[in-house]
């Protein structure tokens, strides 16, 4: 049995549906490139930033995110301590405040 080009042309898919096919499809696969982009990108966020200061754990955060810890003991001193001086022990050190607000103490 021999068939004849006629046969075959009711068998193809008219160029319309061809283009709407491809269009959907590409569609559809933008689609879901963008929602698995977003869905990762929300699973990852970052934590809220810290602000610079005195953290929980004793470090001070500095405004470029390193982080500072003391030595020993961290007092407060007044608002304008212009000399410091170690004794010959280097047990302690002596701070002189020259600010207006209350020495420190």
């Amino acid at each position: 049995m021999t068939r004849s080009v006629k046969d075959y042309e009711s068998l193809r898919v008219p160029r319309l549906n061809r283009a709407l096919t491809a269009t959907v499809g590409i569609a559809a696969m933008l689609a879901t490139v963008a929602w698995t982009t977003l869905h990762t990108r929300a699973q990852f966020a970052p934590g809220p930033a810290a602000l610079p200061g005195i953290l929980t754990d004793g470090t001070t955060l500095l405004p470029n995110g390193w982080r500072l810890q003391p030595a020993g003991k961290h007092l407060k001193i007044g608002d304008m301590p212009l000399n410091l001086m170690q004794t010959p022990d280097s047990k302690y050190l002596i701070v002189t405040n020259n600010g207006l607000a209350r020495p420190s103490r």
